[in-house]
């Protein structure tokens, strides 16, 4: 067998595996506030982001991005938003489903 071949591949999957398994939820959440709360310039709370690949889906809870213009109101607030994609027969199906605060 050779271990030159399979043992530097195997380090490079497990790496991948670990970054989308515990790093990427977290980093996505940090880069939403970031990139909101520099559009709006404004304060922007996100509760959690969670996110999977087979199925491909992604749900963002707790969201909230307040009003530059009138402190202490909120321009966005939403409990939960999910999109669930699944890969039905020829044609693709998209769902996206929110529930207000």
């Amino acid at each position: 067998m050779r271990w030159k071949y399979i043992v530097p591949r195997a380090v490079v999957l497990a790496a991948l595996w670990g970054f989308f398994a515990f790093g990427f939820d977290p980093l996505l959440k940090h880069e939403v506030v970031v990139e909101g709360q520099s559009a709006v310039t404004a304060k922007v709370d996100v509760a959690t982001i969670q996110t999977s690949f087979f199925p491909p889906a992604i749900s963002v809870t707790g969201v909230r991005v307040a009003n530059h213009g009138k402190p202490g109101t909120n321009l966005v607030e939403f409990e939960l938003a999910r999109n669930e994609s699944a890969q039905r027969g020829a044609g693709r199906r998209n769902r996206w489903s929110s529930k207000k605060a």
